[in-house]
């Protein structure tokens, strides 16, 4: 970064107005650039340009078909991606009925819910038209004179997001209207610069898709090792004993947390780790609670390096490791893996959690109802197979080299990311500008 800029980002950070800029309601901006409402951006040459989705009732489960016009609901809206992984159709009938809903390529679809709230994304192009659910919001850009990716970009920035929860209601989840939402305030350069920010941040994007893939690609590859090195299918050079099939309760005990009266969770203090935290590395970066330091049954601590289990709710049998320096203590419906048995290498036991094989007898055991459940002795009843010790400890050395690998690849993801988001500060507010 040139000097030039730092000092310009010095002056905005202290309200001083640069040459060249002028300050608005939205902030320090360049001269030139225009301030305009989200809905003075639509296509007014389109009666529904900006709207909303079908009411509930006008589109329901009974409605929904094999194939047809697919239905673009909450779960596809990414934060500045389409995300194409859930899928549902309805009859060309239905989309012709609720035609002031259809929404179509290369426009932008915006969330009316958390999270996060109003995020957007640009329709792709797979289909001639699509149908919003409920919880999106159509928006047709006038694209004579404004960009539709910078746009979205801006719907998706760090300044209009904040507008947007202020403005939001709701107290279990968030959600905007449209009246609410076309009042936010968008900087507006000219379409040519519009176009030149998309197109960096576009560069940005790609490369971004691209190490999605790849971090794909290398925990497919990871889950077809796992297979083969779990089973026995592919032996390790040096090695021939025989594998012993073994119960998980001869090797371990699965200890359940306590219950610790949420009326006394604090701010800070011991973090509590509840089944909201149980992911593949346990996380401690959102939905913390925390507790006086108590004496307590060191069975009910969890420490770094111990494997946790989600014994209840709709992520029942999700494993996670803990990472975490300090000590954390154990909630009730989370279950910690204790070994008891010295032939087992418990780094071992985290690769077979993982396996399919391992997750397939576990959904089999799982107890349906309003809320999935399984017991301390359900997962103790679950086979698996046990090489020696010595080869547990290669097989694992194997594993989690794969696992570094793809947990690197994630942090480069992350940092691409991160650096998208700084981008978007500077170039979004004209504090760096782009040659047209």
């Amino acid at each position: 970064m040139n000097t030039e800029i730092k000092v310009r980002i010095e002056m905005i950070n202290k309200g001083e107005v640069p040459e060249g800029y002028k300050k608005t309601k939205i902030g320090i901006i360049p001269e030139e650039w225009q301030v305009k409402r989200l809905i003075d951006v639509k296509d007014s040459q389109d009666r529904y340009a900006f709207t909303g989705g079908p009411f509930g009732s006008d589109l329901k489960t009974e409605h929904y078909t094999d194939d047809g016009v697919r239905i673009l609901q909450l779960q596809n809206i990414g934060d500045g991606i389409f995300l194409d992984n859930y899928k549902i159709y309805t009859s060309n009938k239905k989309a012709d009925e609720l035609h002031s809903c259809n929404i179509y390529p290369e426009e932008i679809l915006i969330a009316k819910m958390a999270e996060p709230l109003a995020r957007a994304c640009i329709v792709p192009s797979g289909q001639r038209r699509y149908l919003m659910a409920s919880d999106g919001i159509r928006l047709k850009v006038d694209s004579n004179n404004y960009s539709t990716k910078y746009v979205m970009e801006y719907i998706n920035s760090s300044h209009f997001r904040k507008e947007a929860i202020k403005r939001g209601t709701g107290t279990t989840r968030l959600r905007i209207g449209l009246g609410e939402l076309s009042e936010i305030k968008l900087a507006l350069p000219d379409k040519s610069e519009q176009q030149e920010i998309a197109q960096i941040l576009s560069a940005w994007d790609k490369a971004i898709e691209l190490k999605e893939k790849l971090i794909e690609e290398k925990k497919e590859q990871k889950k077809g090792l796992m297979q083969k090195l779990l089973t026995g299918e592919v032996r390790l050079p040096g090695f021939d004993e025989e594998w012993e099939e073994a119960r998980l309760g001869e090797v371990i005990e699965l200890q359940g947390g306590y219950a610790f009266e949420s009326s006394s969770y604090k701010e800070d203090g011991v973090p509590i780790i509840r089944i909201s935290n149980i992911e593949k590395i346990v996380n401690l970066n959102k939905d913390v609670v925390y507790y006086d330091p108590i004496e307590i049954d060191d069975k009910f601590l969890v420490k770094r390096g111990d494997l946790l289990i989600a014994m209840s709710g709709a992520t029942t049998g999700k494993t996670g490791v803990y990472r975490n320096y300090n000590i954390a203590y154990l909630n009730q419906r989370v279950g910690k893996f204790i070994a008891i048995r010295e032939e087992l290498y418990y780094q071992y036991l985290y690769h077979i959690v993982e396996n399919k094989e391992f997750q397939n007898q576990l959904n089999k055991r799982l107890v349906a109802g309003a809320q999935p459940n399984i017991s301390s002795a359900d997962v103790e009843s679950l086979i698996f197979k046990m090489p020696s010790l010595k080869e547990q400890k290669a097989i694992a050395q194997i594993l989690s080299t794969a696992d570094k690998e793809i947990d690197l690849l994630i942090q480069e993801l992350d940092l691409l990311k991160l650096q998208k988001k700084g981008l978007m500060q500077l170039l979004l507010t004209g504090v760096v500008r782009v040659k047209c």
